[in-house]
């Protein structure tokens, strides 16, 4: 009958609609689940570090860069570095100091973006040495913005870091260290840690079907 067909047909095209749209959540959920994973946890098929949590050589790093199943391979250092703006007063309007100790993530700027989705409040991120990218607190506590400099206080011959970009991190309050991505080598160097690592990762290449 007549009647019947095009409500069989009505309810056929709603259960098809029905599917697709669900088909679609599901893939929209799974992408944000696995871009929130990406910008937490980072983007690699595994990582490297010492047993106890201390630091390595990157002699290692090379080992694992030469496995012709990785693609792709990048340290880390961590460690912690005081910084001062390297223009203008030593002092905010308040008189407190313009100084702050943020903790470093040193890493390989190149490879960066291909392992962690890092948010930018503004500019971009670094692409020498010679840059630092930094959060808001970092930020607020020297008065500086993008295109500013500031210097490394430490013994030794002074370093001087552009500010490149400012990374967007939520607020947690008054416990929420302070914290800047510099380049590995830079930081060893600051450090006196030259050669060292404390955490690397690495991606695979594609399976074959």
């Amino acid at each position: 009958r007549p009647g019947r067909t095009a409500l069989l047909l009505f309810a056929t095209t709603l259960a098809a609609a029905l599917v697709a749209a669900v088909a679609c959540s599901i893939a929209s959920a799974r992408d944000s689940v696995a871009a929130g994973f990406g910008r937490f946890i980072g983007n690699a098929d595994a990582r490297i570090i010492h047993p106890a949590g201390g630091r390595f050589d990157e002699s290692l790093l090379e080992v694992v860069r030469g496995w012709p199943e990785v693609a792709a391979a990048t340290g880390r250092l961590g460690g912690s570095l005081t910084l001062v703006p390297a223009e203008g007063p030593p002092r905010h309007a308040d008189g407190t100091a313009r100084r702050v100790t943020p903790q470093v993530v040193g890493v390989e700027f190149d490879l960066l973006p291909r392992f962690r989705r890092l948010e930018l409040e503004a500019g971009r991120l670094p692409e020498s040495p010679e840059e630092v990218l930094i959060d808001p607190r970092t930020a607020e506590a020297l008065d500086v913005t993008v295109g500013d400099a500031v210097r490394v206080q430490r013994f030794g011959p002074p370093i001087r870091l552009t500010v490149a970009g400012i990374q967007r991190r939520p607020d947690l309050g008054a416990l929420q260290r302070p914290r800047i991505h510099a380049d590995r080598r830079v930081l060893a160097e600051a450090t006196g840690r030259a050669g060292a690592l404390t955490g690397g990762e690495f991606a695979r290449q594609p399976f074959d079907d």
